[in-house]
Order: C-alpha cells, then structure tokens, then sequence
C-alpha cells in the first residue's frame, strides 16, 4: 500500500506543479497582489481597488447589517445552488483565461485575448457575476433581506468602476470582434444567456 502511494505520488509530479503554478497565478492576477504605478510594459495600472476587495468589503457588510435567522432546509438548497452556480462561473471563467494565456489582472487593462468561450458565453463577466452570485448565497443562508443591499452595491460599484474602463481597453484592443462579442452576449446576463446556452 504504501509503495503503490509513493508510486503514485512520484507519478504526480508534473500534475502538482502544474496546480501551484495555476494557483499562484490566480492569486498574483486575481488581487493584483503585484500593483505598480506602470506595468513593465507601459501600461498604465491606475488606482482602483481590485474587485475582489469590493467582494470583500460587502461580504463584510453582510454580517454587519445582521439580521441573520436560523436556516431553512429550501433556504440551505437555494444558497447551494447560487453558490454552486457562482463558482462554476469564476472558475470555469479563470481556466479558459489560464488556457488562453491572456491575464485576468482586474487592473491591468491590457487583454491579450478575447475569451468568449464557456461561461464567457453566457456573460461578458462571469467572474464578477460569480462573486455577486457568491454574496447572494450568504445573503439566502442569512435569511436577510438587508444582506441583499451590499449584493446591489458591489454590482454598480464594479458596473461603472471596473466594467466600464475593462470594456473600453477591449473594444480598442479587439475592435469589431469585440462588438460582435458584445451584440450576443450580455454584460451580466439576459435573454441572449439562454440563447448561447440552446
């Protein structure tokens, strides 16, 4: 037994350091944990605060404005399913970025693919669709309506601050791909989600 699992873990390797290497670039991209003034190549950074903060701050909230009630069995379902859902969409998003070797850097505007692909099909913003779909979920398990009004506001917060500026880098990146883009997928999501999915 123990041969067959130092056998197994000397045949795992590459697998291992495969993990760590996707794993490490989540964290450094997704938090922007690397912020400089100016990236190395010139482009420029500014100063907003990377979107997993804005999730942080309102998860935060969440528990603040209280108002938590024990859980049901179809509230329990309901959370699991949103949350099920939610992740789904940020990580089936963050493998096709990691695949296509283009940056999920929420500040450095510089694309260098346009994923439109898996859950990128259903939304242009699977990933902060995902994280407003995660607040949902303690929002369910909570059984508080207040816990709802930090779910509005991390989506207009990241609507007009992160949304807005990642669009205009893309569409003066990709140009006419992009639009098509645009014309068949929605920005959150819509009645052309359930059309990519038919």
């Amino acid at each position: 037994m123990d041969g067959d699992r130092r056998g197994a873990a000397r045949g795992a390797p590459g697998m291992a350091k495969d993990l760590l290497r996707a794993g490490a670039w989540i964290v450094v991209e997704g938090t922007a944990s690397h912020i400089k003034r100016n990236h190395p190549d010139g482009a420029a950074r500014g100063g907003r605060v990377p979107p997993a903060v804005w999730g942080a701050v309102a998860f935060g909230m969440q528990i603040a404005v209280g108002g938590a009630v024990p859980l049901t069995r179809l509230r329990a379902l309901a959370a699991s399913a949103a949350a099920g859902a939610s992740g789904w969409l940020m990580f089936g998003s963050v493998l096709r970025f990691y695949r296509q070797s283009t940056t999920i850097d929420p500040l450095t505007l510089r694309p260098e693919s346009l994923v439109d692909s898996g859950p990128n099909r259903l939304t242009r913003n699977p990933m902060y669709l995902g994280i407003a779909g995660t607040l949902l979920a303690h929002a369910i398990a909570r059984g508080s309506v207040r816990a709802l009004v930090p779910v509005a506001l991390f989506v207009v917060v990241i609507d007009r601050l992160q949304i807005a500026p990642e669009e205009s880098a893309m569409r003066e990146r990709f140009g006419a791909e992009y639009d098509r883009y645009v014309e068949r997928t929605p920005r959150w999501l819509g009645l052309r989600s359930l059309r990519a999915r038919l």
